[in-house]
């Protein structure tokens, strides 16, 4: 229906999901019949219907934002990791990335 539409729903950055998907196989899925009829319903959803719905556009732009932040949040994991294997004492303050990259 197209009320499914009007507001997509994001999943919240959770590491420990992350990295029990990432421990298994990397490879792509392919697509389903599903995944092209959803494809396929948003191609004439180009502008709102005068009910306030969001347009294909916004769609789009808050999917790229919430990919954005999940690459954001999986680096700083990943600093914060680096962090803790790295044997420096810093007087309790916090290193800068760069500082840190050059231990």
């Amino acid at each position: 229906t197209p009320d499914e539409l009007d507001i997509p729903e994001f999943k919240q950055y959770n590491k420990e999901i992350y990295e029990s998907s990432k421990s298994g196989n990397r490879r792509r899925r392919k697509s389903t019949r599903e995944d092209c009829d959803t494809a396929s319903s948003l191609d004439g959803y180009d502008g709102e219907d005068g009910n306030g719905s969001v347009t294909h556009a916004e769609f789009r732009r808050q999917i790229h934002i919430q990919s954005e932040q999940r690459r954001r949040a999986e680096i700083k994991d990943g600093f914060e990791e680096l962090r803790r294997q790295l044997p420096i004492n810093n007087n309790g303050r916090k290193m800068s990335k760069a500082l840190l990259l050059q231990k």
